[in-house]
């Protein structure tokens, strides 16, 4: 009966209208097998059941298959993540899928809960996993800004199929993991249960032989071997055990959220010896076996015994029980039926969302784009970065030189003729040139901002966007809605995303203001700001003119500065760059400091980065060990980076250091 009704539910759903019927999902660490790469596998089933298409593509938006082919959202309705470490890094619609107990944010990584959470907060929208302890880690960092929802769909790190029917198999308990433990030469959590059980010829234990060179189950009568990474084989391998014990970390239980074991089991068919996790009990209740796993080892090893001897004294009883859990799986847990409500509600959902954000008022903005030397990549970065701009009271001017304009006039407009908005042309003196068309040195970016203050009416709105900047679609409107929402604020900040090209996953949020200071590696940035022109552009001419990595952030230092927590803005970092505006950070602050009211000063310092605020004291070098992890990690990395060694070598180790780090099973 179930087996019909789920086809009947299943020919209901109708790819909405206007939808295209591909999605995309982010494939991290590649080569390596894990339980995303299974995830992923359920997904592309569940996406055929349903007459729909899963691509998978990599963090920084590009086909998985075709590196060097990015996804736009013509080729996908909207892309979805199972890891907090990967931030939006492309323009199209994405989620989050809140599958990780929250300790893991803080636990997992020295510094990592800030950075993790607001590469959440990069995201379109989440998926909830029914988890107290996730959703309510959104909830709060959304709760005052009005363009933000809380979860509407649920997505579990479930299966479309095979579902089994019930049966017993041969009644032996099925346990599965990486005895992740073993890596660190510690016990496993549940090293002593095992040991118990293992003796007991009753289990049988599957997972990989060796992991990154240790034979992690080394001991173990009970291993059985592995399991491919396919999506369906280690549910029939549950099916032919016929009892599944799953257990879950402490993490885990905190945020009342499960492993994928429990899913897996319910699609066997197996009856299930569960710890006490609340989303167990809340969603399951008497269809489990549950066992007290806080008591001791050898305690919790004669609950699973007592559970062993009753299921095979009450077999019919015990495949029944079984029955009612996959029935309750069937109606609510299935991966097709949480695709399907998604798609379903989608349309809907991102029409919400895209109103939240916009402006009651339009007034006009103008974005002023950086060509200081024509460069077709970066021309066509600026194309892009306008077209796509659901702003519509939008003037875009593009910042030449007049050496550019003379020699490159035509084909800069050629290229223009792709934008899909008018760009006008304005003649700024970015510096004098030599014969050849070379910069000798450029002039102060203050005498830039000047000369665009001068042409804009008062009370004006601007954006500058630098050369190495791109802006995704709800850029400006999401900047002026946040300008809006503040009747004190004449500037207001976005986060950035920033990157420094060196790998795929090489993406980092950055959530704040630094107007004074500079830490290389964490960029000011341009176009994150929207600046009201100010009042006093006449007091500015003492002061501007001598500024030049911190010609904005005087602007942004006497305004009062908004700042929101979303990152539409992605940022390639240039490491030249940065080490020259850090040599000159010092000496620009004082000019500030000259010029701005002491409370003004005091303002400013309030709003930077949690991030950047860790500048390095010299002094407090002779006393690391009391430093700050995230301070004690910078200066660790600056030292690295200085080494002097080849960039293929520094890049190796860098990589084989980040996948050591990321050796804690994702959900």
């Amino acid at each position: 009966m179930a087996d019909s009704q789920e086809v009947v539910e299943t020919a209901r759903f109708a790819k909405p209208e206007g939808l295209i019927g591909a999605f995309g999902v982010v494939r991290l660490w590649p080569g390596i097998n894990n339980a995303e790469v299974e995830v992923i596998e359920r997904l592309k089933l569940a996406a055929r059941k349903l007459g729909l298409t899963c691509v998978e593509i990599s963090p920084n938006g590009c086909r998985a298959d075709s590196p060097n082919v990015r996804v736009t959202h013509e080729d996908l309705d909207f892309v979805l993540h199972l890891h907090y470490e990967t931030p939006k890094a492309y323009d199209i619609f994405s989620f989050v899928a809140l599958w990780n107990p929250l300790r893991f944010y803080y636990d997992y990584r020295e510094g990592a809960y800030r950075k993790f959470s607001d590469h959440l907060l990069s995201h379109d929208d989440f998926l909830s996993c029914d988890s107290p302890g996730a959703d309510d880690h959104v909830r709060r960092m959304i709760l005052r800004d009005p363009s933000r929802l809380p979860p509407a769909f649920t997505l579990f790190h479930s299966l479309a199929e095979p579902i089994l029917p019930p049966s017993l198999g041969a009644m032996k308990l099925f346990y599965v993991g990486i005895n992740w433990e073993r890596l660190g030469r510690q016990k496993s959590r549940h090293q002593e249960l095992l040991d118990r059980l293992d003796k007991s010829g009753d289990l049988r234990i599957y997972g990989p032989d060796v992991f990154l060179g240790v034979k992690v189950w080394a001991g173990f009568k009970s291993y059985i071997g592995e399991i491919p990474f396919d999506g369906v084989s280690i549910v029939q391998e549950i099916a032919a055990a016929g009892i599944s014990l799953v257990l879950s970390s402490e993490a885990h239980k905190e945020s009342a959220l499960m492993s994928s074991r429990l899913f897996e089991s319910l699609a066997a068919g197996a009856v299930i010896i569960c710890d006490e996790n609340p989303f167990a009990r809340k969603h399951f209740g008497d269809t489990l076996l549950y066992i007290d796993t806080t008591t001791t080892p050898e305690e919790t090893h004669q609950q699973i015994r007592e559970h062993l001897r009753w299921i095979k004294a009450n077999q019919r009883e015990a495949v029944a029980m079984a029955a009612r859990a996959q029935a309750l799986f069937r109606a609510k847990f299935t991966m097709d039926r949480s695709l399907a409500e998604l798609y379903t509600g989608f349309p809907e959902r991102r029409e919400t969302l895209a109103r939240l954000k916009k402006p009651e008022a339009t007034p006009p903005v103008t974005l002023f784009l950086m060509l200081p030397s024509y460069d077709a990549a970066t021309l066509q970065r600026h194309i892009d970065s306008v077209s796509t701009q659901t702003y519509p009271n939008l003037t875009c001017v593009l910042l030449v030189d007049g050496f550019t304009q003379e020699k490159l006039g035509a084909r800069i407009q050629k290229q223009l003729r792709e934008c899909r908005v008018p760009v006008e042309l304005l003649r700024v003196d970015f510096g004098p040139r030599d014969r050849r068309g070379r910069f000798g040195k450029r002039l102060r970016f203050g005498l830039v901002v000047q000369e665009l203050l001068r042409a804009l009416p008062p009370d004006a709105l601007f954006c500058i966007v630098g050369e190495r900047e791109q802006l995704f679609a709800d850029h400006v409107t999401t900047l002026v809605k946040t300008l809006a929402g503040s009747t004190a604020a004449s500037a207001c900040a976005f986060s950035v995303l920033r990157t420094d090209n060196t790998g795929t996953d090489s993406y980092e949020v950055q959530d704040g203001v630094d107007v004074f200071g500079h830490v290389p590696g964490a960029p000011f940035g341009a176009a994150r700001f929207l600046i009201r022109r100010p009042a006093n552009d006449e007091e500015l001419a003492c002061v501007l003119p001598w500024l030049d990595s911190k010609a904005l952030a005087l602007l942004v230092a006497q305004a009062d500065c908004v700042l929101t927590r979303r990152a539409t803005l992605l940022h390639v970092v240039d490491s030249a760059a940065e080490r020259k505006e850090a040599a000159a950070a010092g000496f620009e602050d004082e000019i500030m400091r000259d010029f701005l009211p002491s409370a003004r000063c005091a303002g400013a310092g309030a709003i930077r980065s949690r991030k950047t605020s860790a500048s390095v004291d010299p002094l407090s070098l002779l006393s690391i060990s009391d430093m700050p992890n995230d301070k004690r990690r910078m200066i660790l990395r600056e030292l690295f980076v200085a080494l002097p060694m080849p960039t293929l070598v520094r890049r190796g180790i860098l990589w084989a250091y980040r996948q050591m780090r990321r050796l804690a099973p994702p959900y």
